[in-house]
């Protein structure tokens, strides 16, 4: 990644990840190994268990413990999965944002609903009355 850095990209999308504090010592990490780039953490609502267990599994995603403890009780519910989903993708996302993260990037996986409640629950989406753009 490095090399690519002093070629001339600029920017590192980062693969998905649940864990905030292995992504914010390895950002640390980087900036201390000389890679001079904009950092956009990749985050996915959680969208169903046997889902989020598949996708965490092929990706070689860290599991924070509180997680899938949260987790186990809900698993035969989707409705409660979804929902504890994106209560968890709102409070990750505001904590990167309350630890200097300017930009995020979010996997929908063609299911945009709950990027969108999110960002709703973040309080950062604008509808588009209030947009300046058409």
């Amino acid at each position: 990644m490095k090399e690519k850095c002093d070629a001339g990209s600029e920017i590192v999308i980062t693969q998905l990840f649940y864990n905030n504090e292995i992504y914010l010592q390895w950002v640390k990490d980087c900036k201390a190994a000389g890679i001079k780039a904009h950092f956009i953490p990749g985050i996915m609502p959680i969208l169903g268990y046997e889902r989020f267990g598949k996708t965490v599994k092929y990706c070689k995603t860290n599991v924070p413990a509180h997680l899938s403890e949260a987790l186990e009780p809900l698993k035969n519910d989707d409705e409660k999965v979804r929902k504890f989903g994106v209560d968890y993708c709102v409070r990750q996302s505001q904590e990167l944002i309350d630890a200097g993260t300017k930009f995020l990037h979010y996997y929908t996986m063609n299911l945009e609903t709950a990027v969108i409640q999110t960002i709703q629950g973040l309080g950062i989406l604008k509808t588009r009355k209030e947009h300046p753009f058409p």
